[in-house]
């Protein structure tokens, strides 16, 4: 993820934690976004490496109601895993609100 995108969704309240993709094993995250709203939603974006395949996931929470994990899609390159990562952080910032 380059630098610029890093530091816009920051200023969206975003945090983000990237792992060195050389030392992940199969199937573990290695891009991770997250953010609490302040109704108490809490959102988990992370892009895993599952059989030489780029996968997108979400868990939605919140403390009345536990965590759902969707997969948001499987896509061949890590350019279009990013991208439709971000599209999903602006999604729920206009759902939620920023």
């Amino acid at each position: 993820m380059e630098e610029h995108t890093r530091t816009a969704l920051k200023q969206r309240q975003w945090t983000c934690v990237t792992e060195d993709m050389n030392l992940i094993s199969q199937g573990a995250s290695f891009v991770t976004l997250w953010k609490q709203y302040t109704n108490g939603v809490a959102i988990t974006l992370s892009i895993h490496s599952e059989d030489g395949q780029f996968v997108l996931y979400q868990d939605v929470g919140h403390a009345a109601s536990g965590t759902k994990r969707t997969n948001c899609g499987t896509f061949s390159t890590a350019d279009a895993v990013v991208h439709q990562l971000i599209q999903e952080c602006y999604s729920w910032d206009n759902t939620w609100g920023m």
